[in-house]
């Protein structure tokens, strides 16, 4: 996640877009399904760890795994992005449990990528939802 995004499909552009404009963010569920948020700059940085891994063959042609480990009901994620907003908006839920065809817990190890290659996440949530608002505020307000 991150500015930059328009994929209005996307939980976090979703309601980023939806708080510019004074409305109410809408979660297409209950609240409780999880994801694994991984801001983009930390996204970047462990493409860059496995691109600058290359020169040892033994690491070529391995998959890696870069999320941040804990997932996060998608109802707190829209919370804390409301939070930051400093608006007084409540979420509209609508559904229940997890949506047909979704998964309900989803998110990554990265024990591999951080003890092979030392990369791990450095952005908190708090910051890189901080940090998008204020991409999508500035630019959809």
């Amino acid at each position: 996640y991150g500015g930059g995004d328009v994929n209005w499909s996307r939980i976090v552009p979703d309601t980023a877009r939806a708080l510019a404009r004074g409305d109410r963010p809408v979660i297409r569920s209950d609240g409780t399904p999880e994801r694994d948020y991984l801001y983009v700059d930390d996204a970047v940085d462990a493409y860059l760890t496995v691109a600058g891994s290359l020169e040892r063959p033994e690491l070529r042609g391995r998959a890696w795994n870069a999320g941040c480990g804990s997932p996060v009901p998608v109802r707190e994620v829209v919370d804390r992005l409301v939070s930051v907003s400093g608006l007084d908006l409540e979420p509209d839920l609508q559904g229940a449990g997890t949506p047909h065809g979704e998964i309900d817990r989803q998110y990554l190890d990265s024990t591999v990528i951080e003890q092979e290659l030392g990369w791990r996440p450095k952005v908190s949530l708090d910051e890189g939802l901080r940090a998008t608002w204020e991409w999508y505020r500035d630019r959809l307000s």
